[in-house]
């Protein structure tokens, strides 16, 4: 199995979105300096948009979440990845296909949540507790 690299993306986990929608300094600041290079899974599309909102406030996220961030989608290559590390690990299938995706395509990992990608062999960036400002 063959892997892609996009460069020069960084994943963007669920939780650094939710941050910066809710004004987390921090989140925004590293979001506007790498906004030419984002990348979400379409996971963390589903995960986002999941939380209690209005019609309105909903077609305004989907139009941040298009217009900010290349969202990548999950394909075979990445279910098996996906199963293999949920094999391996104890890890919820949400972060078992963020982790795969980031693997697949060769991305650094943006999280506050490190422990849950500490075990698998990709870069994690969190921006919220290290200093990257």
């Amino acid at each position: 199995m063959s892997t892609r690299v996009i460069e020069p993306m960084l994943l963007i986990d669920s939780n650094i979105i939710i941050y910066y929608l809710n004004g987390e300094r921090k989140a925004s600041e590293f979001l506007k300096q790498h906004r030419n290079s984002l990348a979400i899974s379409i996971v963390t599309y589903s995960e986002v948009l999941s939380t209690k909102m209005n019609e309105t406030a909903f077609i305004e996220l989907c139009k941040i979440l298009h217009e900010n961030f290349v969202i990548l989608e999950i394909d075979l290559a990445i279910a098996e990845i996906a199963a293999k590390l949920r094999q391996k690990h104890k890890i919820k299938m949400p972060d078992a296909l963020i982790a795969a995706t980031a693997t697949y395509y060769q991305l650094a990992i943006v999280t506050r949540n490190v422990k849950d990608f500490k075990n698998f062999p990709i870069q994690i960036i969190n921006p919220i507790d290290d200093d990257y400002l």
